[in-house]
């Protein structure tokens, strides 16, 4: 917990303490982290559905999880909590390139293309 606290002091990203204690309970990679999308972000639960990644060139690509590795992760009351009224707060609006809307800011990331 101290160590999301300190992240979201020092980077100045509210949504850093929730994105970390995402990871840290769910075992999440950071690459299907970063691309979690707000509709699959339920109730008590994460739909694992896609992950972010970086070719040779630093353009970026939304690719399936790795192994196909498609999952739903439970959360606990607390972490649901915290992730939903993260949601609402921000209210995340649709990327101006692709329409999807996530969880998280995507800070210097640009346009992601889907190679699925």
């Amino acid at each position: 917990m101290l160590i999301a606290e300190r992240a979201n002091v020092l980077t100045g990203r509210e949504d850093e303490l929730g994105m970390i204690l995402l990871d840290y309970y769910t075992g999440l990679h950071w690459a299907e982290l970063i691309e979690l999308e707000v509709k699959y972000a339920r109730p008590g639960v994460i739909r694992v559905e896609w992950q972010l990644w970086e070719d040779d060139e630093g353009v970026f690509h939304q690719i399936l999880p790795k192994d196909d590795s498609y999952r739903n992760v439970d959360l606990p009351a607390w972490l649901s909590k915290l992730v939903s009224d993260h949601i609402a707060q921000k209210a995340p609006k649709p990327c101006p390139c692709h329409g999807r809307r996530y969880v998280s800011k995507r800070h210097s990331i640009g346009s992601v293309r889907n190679l699925a």
